[in-house]
């Protein structure tokens, strides 16, 4: 699940909320958005360094979801990560809205 919530001081030119996240597994794992009409969120993945590992955005699969992202990302068991989403809205009077599913791909 993902971690604490925070704005990360504006020493990086990223907008939106991060997060953490420490798999507790390696391997691929599934970044996946569902925030709905009128949205469109990205996701940029960076390591414990803040390098970027992965980005997302409108990488939805049909007509519905192409403005949402799918990405995946390989990452290290006990290594914490921070992630980036941000959503760009239509109404710019009324904040972003949605979900993001993370999956651990056993492929």
């Amino acid at each position: 699940s993902l971690g604490m919530c925070f704005f990360l001081a504006s020493c990086l030119d990223y907008e939106g909320l991060y997060y953490t996240f420490t798999p507790t597994q390696s391997g691929e794992y599934v970044f996946e958005s569902f925030f709905g009409d009128g949205q469109d969120p990205a996701i940029i993945i960076f390591d414990e360094k803040f390098n970027e590992v992965a980005t997302g955005d409108d990488d939805g699969l049909t007509e519905d979801t192409e403005y949402e992202f799918l990405t995946a990302a390989n990452l290290e068991a006990g290594k914490t990560y921070y992630i980036n989403v941000y959503a760009y809205v239509d109404d710019g009077d009324e904040p972003a809205s949605g979900n993001v599913y993370i999956s651990k791909n056993n492929k």
